[in-house]
């Protein structure tokens, strides 16, 4: 009040007589009145034009999908004719999760006391992700499938601990309780985990195994009346690949000696 008061006294002699108290505070109520009602109609104004925006806000984050298409769409139409489309369409396919972890895990064999495993020491057989299954035959035709183990115990005359490839052919040679020597070549595909297999029939000796595609082998027999022929060769490529079920086919019906391959090494 005393601020309107000082501001009116350059202005006494235009306005002629004295400025009451009532002057002053007539002249301050009808302006703080209009601007009061104003800042409240602009108030609610702007109120209801955020509750508004709130509710479309609300009806776009429902189906961000669309939003997202229309976008990407209005920019087509604004910038489509001065860009050209660089990329292309292609179909997205499932990829699983052991065919991109990184294999930095250690699987070790220790012939000593027959075991493998991540947490072992021994030989290193191959690198391996967690999610790798892991395929294990023992030297008595059974064969294992598992996950990555801490340790498990696979014989000292281990035959092969890896990667399982179902691609991966085995040649195995075996004898039957008769003395007669059979070829078996297979993949090993469909399984249940940590469910034990036989690779040869019951009552059958595993004379030797190998993943070479091209080996040898060469059979020796025991010496007896009127045979002749104490060694053969075969090559494992001259016989068909039959499903890990199967049976064998007969080399031989000579009482085996020895048994030998060329290669007999496993790979991961």
């Amino acid at each position: 009040m005393e601020s309107v008061s000082a501001g009116l006294a350059d202005y006494t002699a235009e306005i002629a007589r004295d400025i009451t108290e009532d002057d002053i505070n007539t002249l301050l109520k009808i302006p703080i009145r209009r601007i009061s009602l104003y800042d409240i109609n602009r108030a609610k104004k702007e109120m209801r034009e955020i509750k508004q925006r709130l509710t479309a806000i609300d009806k776009l984050l429902g189906d961000m999908t669309k939003v997202a298409i229309n976008f990407l769409k209005g920019l087509i139409r604004q910038y489509g004719d001065r860009y050209v489309r660089r990329t292309e369409l292609e179909s997205f396919r499932r990829t699983a999760k052991h065919d991109v972890a990184k294999r930095d895990l250690q699987l070790r064999f220790e012939k000593r006391t027959g075991y493998v495993g991540l947490k072992i020491g021994g030989t290193v057989l191959c690198e391996i992700s967690p999610y790798d299954r892991i395929l294990l035959i023992r030297a008595d035709g059974t064969y294992t499938i598992m996950e990555a183990p801490d340790k498990v115990y696979a014989g000292r005359d281990m035959l092969h601990c890896g990667i399982l490839n179902p691609d991966q052919i085995f040649n195995i040679v075996y004898t039957d309780p008769y003395q007669h020597t059979f070829i078996k070549r297979c993949t090993i595909g469909r399984y249940i985990l940590n469910r034990p297999y036989q690779l040869i029939p019951d009552h059958c000796h595993l004379e030797a195994l190998t993943t070479a595609l091209d080996a040898l082998i060469h059979l020796s027999y025991i010496p007896k009346p009127r045979l002749r022929k104490l060694e053969e060769s075969f090559a494992t490529t001259d016989y068909p690949i039959r499903n890990e079920k199967a049976g064998g086919i007969r080399l031989a019906t000579k009482e085996l000696a020895d048994c030998r391959v060329d290669d007999v090494a496993s790979t991961c």
